[in-house]
């Protein structure tokens, strides 16, 4: 029996980050788009 979840959105625990972006570019590429790291960190950019 499952007694607690840990779900981590901001990096406290792990960095997930790089994992997001490759799974966004590995997305794009399937529906015939690319989009580079610099661009997906301007998508993503935490600083607003």
């Amino acid at each position: 029996m499952i007694e607690a979840f840990i779900f981590d959105m901001d990096g406290v625990i792990i960095d997930s980050e790089p994992i997001h972006f490759d799974v966004d570019m590995k997305t794009m590429h399937h529906l015939g788009a690319s989009i580079t790291i610099e661009q997906l960190e301007l998508c993503w950019d935490d600083k607003s």
